[in-house]
């Protein structure tokens, strides 16, 4: 979950990358490609920080600051089964890099060992994050309460932070947990860089 307002330079308060660049485009990097299946949906966006006005302005074939891709993974037999996220963030920017993971947990019911976290949503849904490509800095969390401006509800959200001194190739899997029902997968990274999750074994 994102937050609802959003202004540039407040990267680190969203689901997106950070790079230091000496200035964040606004809002999303543009989607250069999407396919869609039944069983998953793929997505991949770019963006630099170098170049001026529109985001809609950047072109498809630029060198990238930061690229990312998601593949959502859909149970078409039961919704609720195994329907993830996969997520990779690469970083060619050199300059300190992190990406940031913004959920609806329960402040301070996050639990991180190494490359995993675990944590415990408000309403009834956990949530598994393992990074398959372990980032080479431990991992961090951050509790932050929040009044929108357009809204008279407040959010609390807990980031948890994958961070590189340069750059950064952080993959990750977040996957939900019915809380009582479902078990954390194992998640780990082949050789031949393919990701293999298994769930319910």
């Amino acid at each position: 979950l994102d937050w609802i307002n959003y202004s540039p330079n407040e990267a680190e308060y969203h689901n997106r990358a950070t790079y230091e660049p000496d200035d964040y485009p606004w809002v999303v990097p543009p989607l250069d490609k999407f396919v869609t299946h039944d069983e998953a949906d793929y997505v991949r966006s770019h963006e630099t920080g170098t170049y001026e006005g529109d985001r809609k302005s950047i072109p498809a074939e630029s060198t990238p600051d930061w690229q990312r891709q998601i593949i959502f993974v859909k149970d078409t037999t039961d919704p609720g089964d195994a329907t993830y996220l996969v997520v990779r963030d690469k970083i060619y920017a050199a300059r300190p890099g992190t990406t940031n993971v913004w959920t609806m947990a329960q402040k301070g019911s996050e639990k991180i060992e190494g490359n995993m976290a675990l944590l415990k949503g408000q309403f009834s849904v956990d949530v598994s994050l393992f990074f398959f490509r372990k980032p080479p800095k431990p991992l961090t969390s951050k509790f932050h309460h929040f009044q929108p401006r357009s809204l008279k509800f407040p959010q609390d959200q807990t980031r948890i932070q994958a961070s590189s001194d340069e750059g950064g190739d952080f993959g990750y899997v977040l996957y939900p947990l019915r809380r009582g029902t479902d078990k954390e997968p194992a998640v780990r990274e082949l050789k031949n860089g393919v990701v293999e999750i298994k769930w319910n074994d």
